[in-house]
């Protein structure tokens, strides 16, 4: 069992977002605290830049909407989440 900390930035594009992918996101959530990210269905790809100093990982919910996690030990920890233009990750 995993914990999760979601940052209140994150959590309110989390209500904003479409229900399609509110929908994406409650199942990745979830997957999230059950089994962490092994085997999980979005793809994962590590950051770069400045966020790569503090090992940030982004999930692909679909593709233009991204949530922005790092994890220490049991604990995962959302940061941001959005559109891929919104967060200037690329």
């Amino acid at each position: 069992m995993y914990e999760l900390q979601i940052h209140r930035d994150a959590e309110k594009s989390f209500k904003k977002s479409p229900k399609r992918i509110k929908e994406k996101i409650l199942e990745c959530l979830e997957y999230l605290t059950k089994n962490g990210t092994k085997n999980l269905r979005f793809p994962i790809a590590p950051l770069k830049g400045k966020f790569k100093k503090y090992s940030y990982y982004e999930i692909k919910i679909d593709k233009d909407y991204r949530i922005i996690f790092r994890r220490e030990k049991d604990i995962f920890f959302i940061r941001k989440s959005g559109t891929h233009n919104s967060l200037h990750t690329g």
